[in-house]
């Protein structure tokens, strides 16, 4: 799609300016990525997520006292401490042109804000699912060092399911941290509200509804989601999803889409 400008002449004749093209939305996310990652919060990010992978998986190497874990164990320590710096990268991503006051610049050259948005949210998943790919090959390698080291078979087990588990499971997360920031449109108020809303809602939940409060446990349902078992709860995982992702990230949508950015 183009847009034809009309331009008046001295004489008072009209004459039509070039078209100018649409950006394509593959441009836009990479610009994203960039910002993503170019930034000292970004780098950080990154950073921390390496040493968060190779620390605990380095520390499992040396200290293989009772036979070499499966792949599945592996992923698990590899993981453990990135899970907590995923959601940030969607939180930043939502909410970095207005704590960094640069709406007004990246509004202009792109008009329209959902495009933007939309940029901004695939970017972040692709960085969160990157990093996860980095997790699943870290922690492969580290099985294949271990059972060479031991002179054993590497246990693979049911790698599908593992590592489809943990890329849907980090673009979850992700999604829900660009959801809070959406809403909330401050980082640190964003990730205090991501880190403790849910957190407090299994307590306080659990005490005034019992059972019923899994149907809005959002941790529960990423687990069902991670390791795809759905059988019988495919409600209750839809409506904590909802609660948690899907209704924030409309409400911050149609806040982006309105607010002045003067």
């Amino acid at each position: 799609m183009t847009a034809t400008t009309v331009a008046t002449t001295g004489d008072g004749t009209s004459r039509a300016l070039p078209e100018v093209p649409r950006i394509p939305f593959s441009r836009i996310v990479s610009v994203e990525l960039r910002k993503s990652l170019d930034t000292r919060a970004g780098t950080l990010l990154v950073a921390a997520a390496v040493l968060l992978t190779l620390a605990p998986v380095g520390w499992q190497l040396t200290h293989l006292t009772d036979g070499v874990p499966d792949f599945d164990l592996w992923v698990s320590s590899a993981r453990g401490g990135v899970a907590l710096f995923l959601p940030v990268i969607g939180i930043l991503a939502m909410t970095s042109e207005w704590t960094q006051r640069t709406a007004l610049t990246t509004f202009t050259l792109v008009s329209r804000r959902g495009r933007v948005l939309a940029a901004k949210l695939a970017a972040a998943v692709l960085v969160g699912v990157a990093v996860m790919a980095f997790v699943l090959a870290v922690a492969a390698a580290a099985l294949l060092v271990a059972s060479g080291l031991e002179g054993t078979t590497p246990v693979w087990g049911d790698v599908g399911s593992v590592v489809g588990g943990s890329l849907v499971a980090s673009a979850l997360n992700v999604t829900m941290g660009a959801a809070f920031g959406a809403a909330i449109a401050q980082s640190a108020a964003a990730i205090t509200m991501f880190l403790v809303a849910p957190t407090l809602w299994q307590v306080v939940g659990t005490a005034l509804l019992g059972d019923d409060a899994q149907w809005l446990d959002v941790f529960q349902a990423f687990a069902r989601l991670s390791s795809f078992e759905l059988a019988g709860h495919d409600a209750q995982v839809v409506t904590s999803v909802l609660a948690w992702v899907g209704l924030p990230l409309a409400f911050g949508w149609v806040r982006a889409l309105r607010r002045n950015v003067s």
